[in-house]
């Protein structure tokens, strides 16, 4: 599917120790007639800069509701 999406986020920080992100935008996607048009929102909280939580939702009517999580581990080679 080709299409194009936009996103407008803010950063703010939660406590001492996390930094969080929240997003929300439009999103348009085409193929052999088929428009996927709907609206995708982030969560995102950061702690001690070394783990990740991130919480992503989107709708549209072609795949109707998808919720997706994802944790990360940062590992830094270098000073943070």
């Amino acid at each position: 599917m080709r299409g194009v999406n936009a996103e407008v986020g803010y950063h703010f920080t939660a406590g001492r120790k996390v930094n969080m992100y929240a997003a929300a935008g439009p999103y348009y996607f085409n193929q052999e007639g088929k428009n996927a048009i709907g609206g995708e929102g982030r969560l995102q909280a950061t702690f001690r800069d070394r783990v990740r939580l991130s919480v992503n939702g989107s709708y549209d009517p072609i795949f109707k509701g998808i919720v997706q999580g994802e944790l990360s581990l940062i590992i830094p080679f270098g000073p943070i």
